[in-house]
């Protein structure tokens, strides 16, 4: 899955190589929506390409921002729906039933083929799912936070959650991961401030060391493996990522094919 954080450039190389979804957010800005909005406009391909949209950001993270939120992406977009619509943040404060009843009413509407939840804890979707359950409304379908091979130390933003996979397993919640591939840990990031404070760990590069061992005997990029790693976990899991040039976009998909032996697999995982 591609992030809209890209070049239209990168999308048609995305899309042609069988890419066929897209993550954005109003968080990100009218000019990331509208040059998607453009992109599918002028491919004439939206049929063909699944949308998911993020609403109610910090902070602005309140039921009442989800509908005018949702409002502006589908006119940036030129759509009249995304196909997963997501809360991007949580509040705890604020009852779950209140948001619950907020995307429901998106997806009644039609403007949004489904519902789920970004950086949310897992007890909170649990109140989420159970809340919607007993009263009839849309019940969650994903739970979009952070994981990967290398494990965020910090999180990389205030309010973010790092996934869970001990109750991924367990419930079989399908997990939608940002940041797959630790924001360039695995694509050679120049360290910086960020990497340092969230990435850089004796554990974390080992985990990288080990990653690029593995690549090199299989002929691919230490981020396609990271990626394949995350993808073969035993709960339903898709990646969110957000490739820099051609070349990062190659190794992606290579990550998207590439089925490692499960002696890798448990060899990549130690901690």
């Amino acid at each position: 899955m591609g992030t809209v954080r890209a070049e239209p450039e990168l999308w048609e190389r995305y899309v042609e190589a069988g890419g066929n979804c897209f993550d954005t957010a109003r968080h990100y800005g009218d000019e990331s929506e509208d040059m998607l909005g453009r992109f599918l406009e002028r491919r004439g391909t939206r049929e063909e390409v699944v949308l998911v949209g993020k609403v109610a950001h910090t902070p602005d993270c309140r039921p009442e921002a989800v509908r005018p939120q949702l409002e502006r992406s589908l006119e940036l977009l030129r759509t009249d729906r995304v196909d997963m619509l997501l809360l991007h943040r949580d509040d705890p404060a604020v009852p779950v039933r209140e948001f619950v009843d907020a995307l429901d009413a998106e997806v009644t509407a039609g403007r949004a083929g489904a519902a789920g939840l970004s950086n949310w804890s897992a007890e909170r979707f649990e109140a989420f799912d159970r809340d919607a359950a007993e009263r009839g409304r849309t019940r969650p379908g994903v739970l979009s936070n952070q994981l990967s091979l290398a494990e965020m130390l910090e999180p990389v933003w205030a309010g973010c959650q790092r996934a869970d996979p001990a109750w991924h397993e367990r419930t079989q919640t399908p997990l939608l991961a940002w940041s797959a591939q630790a924001r360039g840990f695995f694509a050679g990031r120049k360290e910086d401030e960020e990497l340092r404070r969230s990435w850089l760990s004796p554990a974390n590069l080992e985990r990288r060391a080990r990653a690029g061992q593995v690549a090199a005997r299989l002929g691919v990029a230490p981020a396609a493996v990271a990626l394949a790693w995350l993808l073969a976990l035993p709960f339903p899991t898709w990646a969110v990522v957000g490739p820099r040039n051609c070349s990062e976009l190659d190794a992606c998909l290579r990550g998207g094919e590439l089925e490692l032996e499960p002696a890798d697999l448990d060899r990549l995982a130690a901690r």
